[in-house]
């Protein structure tokens, strides 16, 4: 995501600085360009610059932070020792804590929360970044409100080729992203489809293979519009999240959906709490790191 942000600010005339951990692609961008090829088109943006230093990010009037959630703290930790009283820090994850894992490290009177609407984004090669969707960029004050400064981001977004708005309430949708993620990435990744292809299930239409377990699960529709899930180790009878979560005794509550070996049960084992919200069209799932519970 951040090769998609950094490829359309530099585009667009903004000066540019990327920085990584990975020498490959940093290298590539500064020897032939940032190359973005998707929904988009297909450009190479040489009017950009990378670097592995991060001391070299000093005196920037922006910092996007486009890592995963759990590096955030190392960034910020980096981030505390600049003079960031006339910069402005915008911080874009899924799922919840980003604010929190700033603030351990540094003041957040200058950060702001954004949530990328729409978009997915994968590295082909060094240098080279596919994007599949780009919606809407959304962003917002911690404390809510709506400011001359965040104002002034979402212009600088949008003058960089992005639709952007500024919300009232970002937590708002903070948590709206996230329940959206832990209520589909398991079940899309277990049954290899994407959200839409989980939506539109109308039958036994969704099943996967686990290599030589011998049990093919299967996700399919009851009657009453439920989703529910059969595998050879509940004897065929499919069973809704209520009674996977009623029968976990020991809270790997999908252990009866592809069964097997431990080789081939990493996801389900990494589950240690499954929490049904209202009807079980939401889950929550936690994993096995006791500080991250």
């Amino acid at each position: 995501m951040g090769s998609i942000y950094g490829s359309f600010f530099a585009k667009n005339n903004f000066d540019v600085l990327c920085y990584d951990v990975w020498d490959e692609h940093v290298d590539a961008i500064n020897n032939k360009g940032l190359r973005v090829s998707g929904i988009s088109g297909d450009h190479t943006e040489k009017k950009i610059r990378a670097t592995t230093n991060f001391n070299e990010l000093k005196d920037r009037d922006l910092y996007i932070i486009a890592t995963k959630g759990d590096a955030v703290g190392s960034v910020a930790s980096k981030l505390a020792d600049f003079d960031l009283s006339s910069a402005i820090v915008l911080t874009i994850q899924n799922g919840l804590g980003a604010a929190e894992r700033i603030e351990k490290f540094m003041p957040t009177e200058n950060v702001i929360l954004g949530v990328a609407q729409g978009f997915g984004a994968s590295i082909k090669a060094p240098g080279h970044a596919h994007h599949n969707g780009m919606s809407m960029i959304r962003i917002g004050e911690i404390n809510g409100g709506l400011t001359d400064r965040l104002t002034k981001i979402v212009n600088a977004w949008e003058k960089a080729g992005f639709t952007s708005k500024g919300f009232e309430d970002i937590q708002q949708l903070i948590w709206e992203k996230f329940i959206c993620n832990v209520a589909y990435s398991g079940p899309c990744s277990v049954f290899k489809k994407t959200i839409g292809g989980i939506l539109n299930v109308t039958g036994d239409t969704a099943s996967v293979t686990f290599d030589g377990t011998g049990t093919d699960p299967v996700i399919k529709r009851n009657a009453s519009g439920h989703l529910i899930f059969t595998d050879s180790q509940n004897g065929g009878a499919g069973k809704t999240l209520q009674q996977l979560a009623a029968s976990a005794a020991d809270a790997t509550a999908f252990s009866t959906v592809g069964g097997g070996s431990p080789d081939n049960r990493n996801v389900t084992n990494s589950v240690r709490r499954l929490a049904i919200i209202g009807s079980g069209s939401v889950c929550l799932l936690y994993t096995s790191d006791a500080a991250d519970e």
